[in-house]
């Protein structure tokens, strides 16, 4: 019966020492990969100082660094699910605009896919939809010029203005019949 006693003691001694000696390392392993992950990020962003410093020192033209990094940050959601973007504070200002009535536009959703000003939505009511634009077509030019390779803050320039400012397009449209 003592040595039973002594057995038991000595059993649940050793099975807390080996559960203590696997859980200490695991801690650490667990620490040390949350560390790492914050290590990482931090030395990505050395690298990504580095290369903004060479970029502006010794860079053969002048670079605008808020383009730059507006890049960056675009190319960072852009990562993400098709629905996340990074909105640009020239974008923001444009938008706000936009809903606060200082500007009417043509009135459409749109993207710039493959070089091209895409129609996703026509807003009810509104210009677009009177003149018959429909979701999925093209603006190929605006006023005479062509709109292909164009930039969101030039879209916003070019089909945005006072209320009954005239604005020319030229729609291409797939063939749906």
């Amino acid at each position: 019966v003592n040595l039973f006693k002594n057995l038991t003691k000595w059993g649940w001694l050793a099975g807390f020492t080996a559960g203590f000696l696997v859980v200490i390392p695991l801690s650490q392993v667990i620490y040390s990969t949350q560390k790492n992950s914050y290590a990482v990020i931090e030395n990505k962003f050395k690298v990504m100082n580095q290369i903004l410093y060479y970029i502006n020192q010794l860079y053969y033209e002048e670079v605008e660094m808020d383009v730059l990094m507006d890049g960056a940050f675009k190319g960072i959601m852009d990562e993400l699910d098709p629905h996340s973007m990074f909105i640009s504070a020239k974008d923001q200002k444009n938008i706000d605009e936009m809903f606060r009535g200082k500007f009417q536009g043509i009135g459409v959703e749109f993207d710039i896919l493959n070089n091209y000003i895409t129609v996703i939505a026509p807003v009810m009511g509104g210009p677009s939809e009177k003149a018959g634009i429909l979701a999925g077509d093209w603006i190929l030019e605006i006023n005479g010029e062509s709109a292909r390779g164009i930039q969101r803050e030039d879209v916003y320039k070019k089909l945005r203005g006072k209320k009954g400012t005239r604005v020319d397009l030229k729609i291409g449209r797939i063939d749906t019949e």
